[in-house]
């Protein structure tokens, strides 16, 4: 009889430590609580934008991350491109009416081409930026 009194009392002080959430010094919830913070958001422009000349006003401004990038409707006749990238060889952005692409070397230095047309809403495109990462402005003349 005194054993079975034994497991009752062992039976009940457990459940009473599991019901209150009691464990081992240095285990379970923080006594103080760090409160989550908002994820930051920077409110200056990335490195390659704020190589723009003085009187340039951005138009886009991608990140390059492997995928083709497609510029439906530049709203500018006169533009910069500013390219920026990484990985091996070169990237190629093909603009509507022209016969050859505009490269730019994936060696992590800035690249900047002027392109002055006969009209706005040209169209820009990059399809091998497969392997590359970087980042890709364009800014009004």
């Amino acid at each position: 009889m005194t054993g079975s009194w034994r497991v009752t009392i062992a039976t009940g002080v457990l459940v009473v430590a599991i019901a209150t959430g009691c464990t081992s010094p240095g285990s379970g919830a923080n006594p103080h609580p760090v409160q989550p913070t908002a994820p930051s958001v920077s409110t200056e422009p990335s490195p390659l934008a704020a190589d723009l000349r003085e009187g340039e006003e951005l138009i886009l401004e991608r990140n390059i991350d492997g995928s083709p990038i497609e510029v439906p409707d530049v709203e500018a006749s006169s533009f910069a491109v500013y390219v920026k990238c990484e990985g091996e060889g070169e990237l190629s952005i093909v603009y509507e009416g022209s016969d050859s692409p505009f490269k730019a070397s994936c060696d992590g230095i800035p690249t900047r081409v002027e392109m002055h047309l006969k009209s706005a809403g040209t169209s820009l495109s990059i399809d091998d930026a497969h392997g590359k990462s970087g980042q890709f402005v364009i800014a009004r003349i």
